[in-house]
């Protein structure tokens, strides 16, 4: 991760994960990833596209 991006890339994940327990399920990675994923085909915006791709990156590392 780079370093000028760490603090909105856990800025992000937060959101994402604050959502994701606002549903009541359980929050797994694959379902972070999984929102991060479709954020950042949703989202016209670059930046943001390419913070939800450097998050799914750590999480992916995470899980292998």
């Amino acid at each position: 991760m780079k370093y000028d991006n760490e603090k909105e890339i856990r800025a992000l994940v937060g959101a994402v994960v604050s959502d994701l327990i606002k549903a009541g399920e359980p929050v797994h990675f694959h379902d972070i990833t999984d929102a991060l994923f479709r954020l950042s085909e949703e989202t016209r915006d670059s930046k943001l596209k390419a913070l939800c791709h450097e998050a799914i990156g750590f999480f992916t590392r995470k899980m292998h």
